[in-house]
């Protein structure tokens, strides 16, 4: 202890006072939870510790404004088309999800067995940056569908949160499904027709709807 770095006994208790002072405030962040490893390891070889994310109790939750319920309602374009829905999520919103993992979306595909499906998961203003596109190989129509995203995404609650699907189908179909429970406007109403300008459902065309649309937060 005496060498330490070439100081002296009363150096190096400065030092240890000067050390403990620095590291005794509180972290700035929350700790993570239920950390777990092996019951024994081997000197030199790598361990694997698994834990829940800080800011939550890992148990996890759907996260969603519709009822959940589907009565035969969808939505569709006349001609058939593209376009996209989301859940819109405000920082307000998402103070008890900071620092939580997004990891499934749960959505209901109505009628339509050909229609095709894509995830997202924008973050920021008008959903303004694509941070997770996953293609939907297959999935069972009229009814929830539960799909685990290729990479969890992370909640930070300064920023808007948006997570859907764009639905491409032919006409006379109604693919999107929704809740007939009056829309949460401006939140579980958002349609787009080419992914960058957003609108509420029920304010601009009168549907008012929430997507059957839920996320996985833990």
């Amino acid at each position: 202890a005496n060498d330490f770095f070439g100081a002296t006994p009363d150096d190096q208790m400065y030092i240890d006072d000067y050390l403990m002072e620095d590291l005794n405030p509180p972290p700035p962040f929350p700790p993570p939870t239920n950390l777990t490893g092996p019951s024994s390891v081997t000197q030199g070889e790598p361990i694997e510790l698994m834990w829940d994310a800080p800011g939550g109790s890992g148990n996890g939750e759907w996260i969603q404004s519709d009822a959940g319920v589907n009565n035969e309602n969808g939505i569709g374009l006349t001609g058939g088309g593209t376009f996209y829905v989301a859940s819109h999520w405000l920082p307000s919103d998402l103070t008890p999800y900071n620092g939580q993992y997004l990891s499934k979306i749960n959505f209901f595909p109505l009628g339509d067995p050909v229609a095709t499906f894509n995830l997202y998961v924008w973050i920021g203003a008008i959903a303004g940056t694509q941070v997770l596109r996953q293609v939907i190989g297959s999935y069972a129509v009229d009814t929830w569908n539960e799909i685990t995203l290729s990479s969890r995404v992370m909640i930070n609650a300064s920023q808007e949160f948006w997570f859907g699907y764009s639905v491409t189908h032919d006409g006379g179909t109604f693919p999107a499904g929704t809740a007939d429970d009056s829309a949460v406007g401006g939140k579980d109403d958002i349609i787009s027709l080419d992914g960058t300008s957003w609108a509420a459902m029920g304010s601009t065309h009168g549907l008012n709807y929430n997507w059957n649309l839920a996320g996985w937060v833990a």
